[in-house]
C-alpha cells in the first residue's frame, strides 16, 4: 500500500481545475490544513462520462497508453437547485437531457 504524501508547490498548481481535466491520474488527492480533498476529472454531469484508457497498437503491435476524451463542454444548465455552471457532454445536449439557461 503507498502511503500518502504531501504535494508541493508546484503540483498543486499543476493540479488545479483546469489542469485536473488532462492531468493522467484518474484522482489525485490534496492537503490542506490536514483534510484530505479529492479532486476528480471532468465529467458530464448528468450521464457521468468521463474519460477512458486504451492502446495505440502499431502495425508492429507495439502498444501505447492513450486517453479517449468526452466532448464536454461547460454550460449553464437548470437544475433542481437553480442554475449552475457544468461540464455537460455533447451527448447529452443533443438529446434533449439537459435544459440550458436563458439568459
Amino acid at each position: 500500500m503507498n502511503p500518502v504524501r504531501k504535494l508541493d508547490y508546484l503540483e498543486e498548481i499543476f493540479l488545479s481545475d483546469f489542469a485536473m481535466y488532462f492531468y493522467p491520474v484518474k484522482r489525485a488527492e490534496l492537503f490542506y490544513n490536514g483534510v484530505k480533498e479529492v479532486k476528480k476529472v471532468a465529467s458530464c454531469a448528468l450521464c457521468g462520462k468521463e474519460r477512458v484508457t486504451g492502446n495505440n497498437v502499431s502495425h508492429a503491435n507495439n502498444k501505447t497508453k492513450k486517453w479517449i476524451m468526452p466532448n464536454l463542454q461547460r454550460m449553464r444548465i437548470i437544475t433542481k437547485n437553480g442554475a449552475k455552471r457544468q461540464y455537460v457532454c455533447t451527448g447529452c445536449l443533443r438529446s434533449g437531457r439537459v435544459k440550458k439557461v436563458v439568459e
